[in-house]
């Protein structure tokens, strides 16, 4: 039960995730007069979650265990 629980919570996380960006971008749209697509939050999307995987903060400690700080 509790990996169904935290698979729901991933899932929610995402969802609202791309509704914030989708919100954004229809705002920026609309600021400036450009086309909204939905191709475009998808792909703008995508790039901020693969950033924040890659750029995210790191577990520090692991670190100081292999270093010896």
């Amino acid at each position: 039960m509790s990996v169904l629980l935290i698979i729901g919570i991933i899932l929610l996380a995402l969802v609202a995730s791309f509704l914030l960006v989708a919100g954004l971008m229809w705002i920026i749209c609309w600021a400036f007069s450009l086309i909204f697509s939905w191709k475009l939050v998808i792909g703008v999307w995508a790039i901020l979650v693969l950033l924040s995987e890659f750029l995210g903060p790191r577990d520090t400690d692991s670190r100081r265990k292999h270093y010896g700080h």
